[in-house]
């Protein structure tokens, strides 16, 4: 725990001074997470059998994003369809197995990161850091008050550790934090803002069951070990990944 906790009080204030500078040095480290977790993904699909292209696991997200800023991702996701697939084809391999492997790693790690950047471009600082204190609060409370008094399981096929009680401790975490961060940083209405981060909250704790999924099919616990006590990048930011999209255009019809 205590490794936990160190690890927390590095990662969150860097996380936060990125997400104030925000521009390149956001799209910078975005970019940067992309290409780790392209790793972690590709030893989870070794793990399957499945042994997609190396340069697009590694980079395809990271691409995707700089491509992105530019306005040329459409472009660029062609081009790695078109990649993934012929370079699997020509080598005699299953181009959906492989190939798509490859092309499912760029769109969940640097797909799905984009709307964290999209969020603070179009909405401002205030809505990643509302982002933020939504996701953290969820996973916070899930976590600790889950272990605590959680008692029926969630979806013991895929986490048997994840409870009900911890789910709903969570949502609660997450909506309450998030509507005071919606009324006083983003300026929504009471109605609008317990709306959107129950919304996001529910987002956050689909995608660490997702990763999670994942992480049981690969047989892996962790998806590595870089963060301490945390695992790898795609444990800890997997919840992220779910819920900037939904945070990113609900805000859309709001602000």
């Amino acid at each position: 725990m205590l490794t936990r906790i160190i690890t927390a009080l590095i990662g969150i204030p860097l996380v936060l001074g990125v997400a104030w500078l925000g521009g390149p040095y956001l799209l910078a480290f975005l970019a940067f997470l992309s290409l780790l977790m392209g790793r972690e993904m590709e030893a989870m699909w070794d793990r399957l059998g499945i042994t997609p292209s190396p340069e697009i696991t590694r980079w395809g997200g990271l691409l995707f994003l700089v491509a992105t800023y530019f306005d040329k991702g459409s472009g660029v996701l062609a081009f790695l369809v078109l990649y993934a697939l012929a370079r699997e084809t020509l080598r005699g391999r299953r181009p959906l197995r492989h190939g798509g492997a490859a092309l499912l790693t760029v769109l969940y790690t640097g797909g799905l990161l984009w709307w964290i950047y999209a969020l603070h471009a179009g909405m401002g600082r205030n809505a990643v850091f509302t982002l933020l204190l939504i996701v953290w609060s969820t996973d916070t409370a899930a976590y600790f008050l889950g272990t605590g008094w959680g008692k029926t399981p969630l979806c013991p096929s895929i986490s048997p550790k994840k409870t009900r009680e911890g789910a709903l401790a969570g949502l609660a975490a997450g909506t309450v934090a998030g509507s005071l961060g919606g009324v006083h940083l983003l300026s929504l209405g009471p109605g609008a803002a317990v709306v959107g981060a129950a919304a996001v909250s529910l987002a956050a704790q689909t995608g660490d069951l997702v990763e999670s999924a994942i992480k049981r099919e690969a047989e892996m616990k962790d998806s590595g070990n870089l963060l301490p006590g945390h695992g790898g990048l795609l444990d800890r930011f997997d919840s992220l990944l779910f819920a900037a999209p939904v945070a990113y255009h609900f805000l859309s019809l709001w602000m």
